[in-house]
């Protein structure tokens, strides 16, 4: 924990005296507390403990693949953020870490921590201009064919819309989360 965190101190003193009188309850030598008051005690620091926590990172697919094979190949941080910049990747990809001043410190964090989760991609549904309840899907070949109905719309990622329908992209629609 930083230097400057004021709980650190007095949490960590609290969390000592906790022990000391865990210690003293197991021996049957503690009389200022009952062991149902320790209990009780590190029970309310573990959930004080568990919102001290920062929330998981949410990072897009590509970077947590990035992340967890450079780690499993035993790779540093810095090989990590150079891997994010790589020609291998699309210009999409490779400007994700630039385009806001906190994607590089996600990565970091992430890194450092692991603890980040993937984050929803947006999807979209196309529809078909000027026929009502028409929308584009995909078949087994990645070809676009109609389905009706918007329940049977398929979704798409922004990379599968440039991929397969870039032409008629301009008539995706966002998705709700809730449909």
């Amino acid at each position: 924990m930083p230097s400057d965190f004021q709980g650190g101190s007095r949490m960590s003193k609290l969390i000592k005296e906790i022990d000391d009188c865990t210690k003293s309850v197991k021996e049957g030598t503690c009389s200022d507390w009952s062991a149902d008051e320790v209990v009780g005690l590190l029970h309310c620091l573990k959930r004080l403990a568990e919102k001290e926590l920062p929330k998981p990172v949410k990072l897009p697919k590509f970077v947590i693949e990035i992340i967890e094979q450079t780690k499993k190949d035993r790779f540093s941080l810095s090989y990590c953020l150079d891997a994010l910049q790589s020609k291998g990747l699309s210009n999409k990809k490779r400007k994700w870490l630039y385009a806001s001043a906190d994607n590089e410190g996600k990565v970091a964090q992430a890194w450092l921590t692991g603890n980040y989760e993937e984050e929803k991609e947006q999807l979209y549904v196309v529809k078909i201009p000027y026929v009502q309840g028409t929308f584009y899907t995909l078949d087994k070949n990645k070809r676009a064919k109609f389905v009706f109905g918007h329940q049977n719309a398929e979704r798409f990622t922004e990379e599968e819309l440039e991929r397969y329908l870039s032409e008629i992209k301009q008539f995706a629609e966002k998705v709700e989360e809730a449909e």
